[in-house]
């Protein structure tokens, strides 16, 4: 299919949630704060290891106690880090979502790896054909995926290069 379809309802974009659960760079925004306050707290109570002096000395050492303050800074730079990670995943995928544009494509290649998975998907969008890959979890909804399916592609009009499949991010 060459052009757009808008389709009754096919203007529901994914909540910020099923984003997160369908695309592991929102994945991994989500979870920068837990490790950036994991570690401000190891690194104030001096539970990590000092590499320069570890490795001058030879022998394996800990870290100083960083004071509350530096500890607090570390943390909230994860923290805006992670916050940041999420909402420019979240604003791509759902800027895709919003028109209500989809295209028919198809699923060339599915390359899984640990908890994740590249997938790769191809999709004509006034007559180019446009290829895209996606790095995903590996949700029930990928598991229902197979090479050379045809699935439906959310596609924003101002970045026709940018599409995603929409069976991944349904409920």
């Amino acid at each position: 299919m060459s052009t757009p379809d808008d389709v009754a309802g096919a203007r529901r974009v994914p909540s910020i949630g099923r984003v997160v659960k369908a695309d592991f760079l929102a994945l991994l925004g989500a979870i920068a704060p837990v490790i950036g306050i994991g570690l401000a707290i190891a690194a104030s109570a001096g539970l990590l290891p000092d590499r320069s002096r570890s490795l001058a000395e030879g022998k394996f050492q800990m870290i100083s106690a960083q004071p509350a303050g530096i500890a607090a800074l570390f943390a909230a730079g994860f923290v805006a880090a992670g916050a940041a990670l999420i909402v420019w995943r979240a604003r791509k995928i759902r800027a895709s979502f919003a028109p209500g544009h989809r295209v028919e494509g198809t699923a060339t290649r599915l390359r899984p790896f640990k908890d994740r998975a590249y997938v790769h998907y191809t999709y004509r969008l006034n007559g180019i054909l446009h290829r895209a890959s996606h790095l995903v979890h590996r949700t029930a909804a990928y598991r229902g995926l197979v090479e050379g399916q045809l699935v439906s592609i959310a596609v924003d009009p101002l970045r026709p290069g940018s599409g995603f499949i929409v069976e991944l991010f349904e409920g």
